[in-house]
């Protein structure tokens, strides 16, 4: 452990640096080595992209970006690491973690290219040099990072993200759809914001990047096998307290004036803890996890509850959850108003004007390696310049102004299509686009949650319990009736004997509780859509790779789907006779307030090593508190033009929907062709 209480010191007296203020750090310092990263294009970007999408339409201070959130995020990861390698003790295996990582780096095959970049392959020759700038590297390693970490967020951030995923190949060119597969292959699992960042991460400038591991920096945020090196600094970034969540609760509930941004990061920051948990035949340690001391466990507590309170008062309320998803639908409008074919040269012309306003939304579409330059090269230096300005500048110019300029010129150029009486097949889409721009622009009032809060939710519940009941007890029969069809030794028997225990454990809540019950259909229906297409590849025997199926049958599109079903049913029937036609809306929303699984946060009392809901009645006790908000919303918008009764028409939806809903619910069941319906968790 030569040098490591000088590195400590060195870590937190930095020279060259710059200093930035923060509203919610105040005072901290960007590492001298980290300022190119800062000065590249792609990351600028983020300066125009919103933290928290179409929020400020609630709370109108909310109104951060995700760069501000970047750099909070670096200085935390940077915290972090000095506070808990400070705290690093014999016990811990901290030279056997240094030599895993030197191991891992100096043979593995490299993530960050063909072969390591030049710092690493440095750093990596030297044994004592790799233990003397170990802490100082991981430091640096870690705040880039944070700093990078949700650099593929398209405009609007999460409001968009299943939009762009969905019209991927509408939206970039098929050379970089090839560059985003490869990466989604290095992080399977992956959010489509994960994988367009690793593909901008790797085509940053790294040549002009001094001091710093690429190969680190880009393991650490595509993570690794629980347990290892690189699990347990991914930990740190992306966990379940980690330092990205503690940012952006702290920063958005403050910004948006609720109390729930009363976080002790103090405390957690002194109580993060490196821990060894197995060794290897020599003795030495193998395995780590990243947790927290016991003293930590109120803050944890507190954490926990501040941040699911923040998503049900503040990113899930009806009306923010409603501007996300009218934003998204209204873009899917003009794309639809883009494809539809019509034999008719007045329909084809305007699909045709509206195309020409569509732009570049390639934000990722750089190069998948560095061929440009930031700055001009230096006579003489020998570096041969590659002039790429153009197609990085324009892709880091994708943010959310190029989307408000594209609704702007469109919402134009439907209102005067519509004005004009002109005869198009194109008509309903234009004054639904219309309507949904007007919500989004201007607050228009023109649209009713059948919902509005938990009371709201759980009385719509209750209204369908009946019906919904006695579709689950017919869709059990037929369940009970498939398994007794197969071979007990199969891998569908098992697949079916899991569905049977899923059926009955929302059977259960639907009797019990019905709102409770309904999330968890609504999760079943709309969130865990079994892929049929690719179920049926693999009868077939075609074999796919996890990423080759995502990029086949993305989730996105198959939850979207779902939802365009649910829709459709809904829009069967007029609300009432003679009613005029509205657009209704649905949308899946969750999260977990406490993870229940290997993911859960450690906890580290003494030698023992548990999670949160062993040491907490509040930890074990937190999902069951908020498992009945709702996590679906339904909408109904009037098209533009329409005479308004809000109020009738929320009762006549909220009639409409309860009759309609356990409809879709039973067609749903009954056609799904496939055994695989109630067995997949997540796509």
């Amino acid at each position: 452990m030569a040098h490591m209480e000088d590195e400590r010191a060195d870590t937190s007296h930095e020279r060259g640096t710059l200093i930035l203020r923060d509203p919610v750090h105040d005072y901290f310092v960007l590492p001298a080595q980290l300022e190119s990263l800062l000065a590249q294009w792609p990351l600028h970007r983020l300066r125009r992209v919103s933290q928290t999408s179409m929020a400020s339409i609630q709370y109108p201070s909310l109104t951060g970006t995700r760069f501000e959130h970047s750099l909070g995020t670096m200085h935390l990861a940077r915290t972090a690491w000095r506070e808990m390698w400070s705290r690093v003790d014999d016990i811990d295996g901290p030279k056997d973690f240094i030599a895993a990582v030197r191991e891992d780096l100096e043979n593995s095959k490299p993530f960050a290219g063909d072969k390591l970049d030049e710092f690493t392959a440095e750093w990596v020759a030297n044994e004592n040099a790799f233990s003397r700038d170990f802490v100082r590297n991981v430091d640096l390693a870690l705040a880039a990072a944070g700093l990078l970490h949700d650099l593929g967020h398209p405009p609007f951030s999460h409001a968009l993200e299943n939009f762009f995923e969905r019209n991927l190949s509408i939206l970039v060119p098929g050379a970089h759809r090839e560059q985003m597969r490869r990466k989604a292959n290095l992080k399977v699992g992956a959010q489509f914001h994960e994988v367009a960042g690793l593909h901008l991460v790797n085509s940053l400038d790294w040549n002009s990047v001094t001091g710093i591991s690429r190969e680190l920096v880009t393991r650490i945020l595509i993570g690794g096998p629980p347990d290892s090196w690189v699990a347990a600094l991914h930990e740190i970034v992306s966990g379940e307290v980690d330092v990205d969540r503690m940012d952006y609760v702290i920063r958005d509930a403050n910004r948006a004036g609720t109390e729930f941004g009363a976080v002790d990061a103090t405390r957690l920051m002194q109580s993060i803890k490196l821990r060894a948990l197995a060794t290897d035949d020599m003795n030495r340690a193998s395995a780590w996890r990243v947790g927290y001391e016991y003293r930590a466990r109120s803050a944890i507590e507190t954490f926990l509850t501040n941040r699911i309170r923040y998503y049900q008062w503040v990113l899930f309320h009806y009306r923010v959850v409603a501007a996300n998803k009218f934003l998204e639908e209204a873009l899917e409008e003009l794309l639809e108003i883009e494809r539809t074919s019509s034999p008719n040269a007045n329909d084809t012309n305007i699909s045709a004007r509206f195309a020409e306003l569509r732009p570049n939304l390639a934000y990722f579409g750089g190069p998948d390696r560095h061929t440009y330059r930031l700055r001009p090269a230096i006579k003489g230096s020998g570096v041969q310049q590659v002039r790429d300005f153009d197609t990085v500048r324009t892709a880091s110019e994708v943010d959310d102004g190029v989307i408000n300029v594209w609704m702007k010129e469109a919402a134009r150029r439907a209102r005067a299509i519509r004005t004009s009486n002109t005869q198009t097949v194109h008509r309903a889409r234009l004054a639904n686009f219309e309507a949904l721009y007007g919500a989004i622009f201007f607050r228009e009032q023109n649209w009713v949650s059948l919902w509005e809060d938990e009371a709201d939710f759980v009385a719509v519940a209750e209204s369908m319990k009946a019906s919904l009941t006695s579709i689950l007890e017919l869709a059990a029969t037929s369940i009970s009736e498939m398994i007794a069809s197969v071979d007990e030794n199969s891998d569908e028997h098992g697949l079916l004997s899991l569905e049977a225990l899923n059926l009955a454990n929302i059977q259960i809540q639907m009797e019990a509780d019905p709102g409770r019950g309904v999330n968890l259909l609504a999760k079943r229906l709309l969130y865990n859509v079994p892929n049929v297409e690719a179920d049926d590849e693999k009868k077939k025997g075609t074999q796919l790779q996890p990423w080759e199926k995502a990029a086949a049958h993305p989730a996105a599109i198959i939850r979207k789907d779902a939802e365009r079903r649910l829709q459709a049913s809904l829009a069967f029937k007029p609300l009432q006779p003679g009613a005029t036609s509205v657009k209704w809306i649905v949308s899946y929303q969750s999260t977990v307030a406490v993870k229940e699984d290997s993911e859960a946060v450690a906890i580290f009392k003494g030698n023992k090593i548990g999670r949160i809901g062993q040491y907490s009645a509040l930890g074990s006790g937190l999902n069951n508190l908020t498992s009945r908000y709702p996590c679906i919303f339904a909408f109904v918008v009037l098209p533009a033009d329409t005479e308004r009764d809000l109020e009738v028409l929320r009762s006549n939806a909220r009639k409409h929907f309860v009759e309609e809903f356990p409809d879709w619910v039973r067609t749903e069941f009954m056609g799904v062709p496939t055994a695989s319906f109630f067995a997949i968790d997540g796509l």
